[in-house]
């Protein structure tokens, strides 16, 4: 008997720190192909899980589109949203903001290196190539584009394209005249189409992606959550800061097309694809 409590006590002593406590589930944004979001987010999970001491599981989905809706839905506990979904949330579910990702990023038009005339004038007819029109890089440059007086599919035709990497590809291939993307998206671009293109404008600086609660996260939680997200060191060595609501008051001017976007389509919500464990 003695022998048996004995043993009892050493499993209980060196039972995993997340073997107990509810699931935490942790809903990001598809904003690299699966593989890639697997790779770089293992850390993150295994993180929470010693930190919280609770199971947690990071889920994404097929697309934008998708994981917007979820989040909005509630299948998500903690998400990792761009800034505009984040503060969609926040208006319309009163999701809470704790952490964001940093340095800002820069939302770039580009064109073709050997179209040396082509101006932001000359898109006037043509193709723009984006990644998507929910993407706030897309958002982004639609609005930049119509105070320019030039209306997306009145003036110029758009292309929506699978990632940031195939809309340069479009662009090089000839399929579109420019193209919209982010600084920090031109990591998953050839260097062979880098070489093929120029900045044509620098549309504005982006905040990258944010850490947001749901709504029915009780405060202690979410203070406990926040801390351990600060104290987190990515892969590349960074650590994410903290963030409010009035990091994202400036996607207030996004929110309606948002709203539209994300009732464009009567498709049913896909299930939820399982990033890692």
């Amino acid at each position: 008997m003695r022998l048996f409590a004995l043993w009892l006590g050493l499993l209980i002593f060196h039972a995993p720190a997340h073997a107990t406590g509810k699931e935490l589930v942790v809903g990001v944004q598809p904003y690299q192909p699966t593989r890639a979001l697997i790779a770089y987010h293992e850390k993150l999970a295994a993180y929470l899980r010693g930190t919280l001491k609770r199971p947690v599981r990071i889920v994404t989905a097929s697309d934008v589109d998708v994981f917007g809706r979820r989040m909005l839905a509630g299948d998500y506990e903690l998400a990792l949203a761009p800034a505009h979904l984040a503060r969609l949330a926040l208006q319309d579910r009163g999701w809470h903001p704790l952490a964001r990702y940093v340095p800002d990023t820069s939302v770039l038009l580009l064109a073709r290196k050997d179209d040396v005339d082509f101006t932001i004038a000359s898109l006037q007819g043509k193709v723009l190539a984006t990644h998507g029109r929910l993407h706030l890089s897309s958002l982004v440059t639609e609005h930049w584009l119509a105070s320019q007086q030039l209306q997306a599919e009145r003036d110029y035709r758009l292309l929506e394209t699978a990632s940031p990497a195939s809309a340069v590809q479009a662009l090089v291939n000839g399929q579109a005249d420019m193209a919209a993307v982010t600084l920090a998206s031109m990591t998953q671009v050839r260097r062979s189409n880098v070489e093929h293109v120029r900045i044509v404008h620098e549309i504005a600086s982006l905040p990258l992606l944010f850490f947001i609660a749901r709504a029915d996260m009780k405060p202690d939680m979410r203070t406990h959550v926040q801390r351990a997200l600060l104290g987190y060191q990515t892969p590349q060595g960074g650590r994410p800061e903290a963030a409010d609501e009035q990091d994202l008051a400036a996607m207030d001017a996004y929110l309606d097309q948002t709203r539209r976007l994300l009732g464009r389509t009567a498709l049913p919500v896909q299930p939820a694809q399982e990033v890692t464990q």
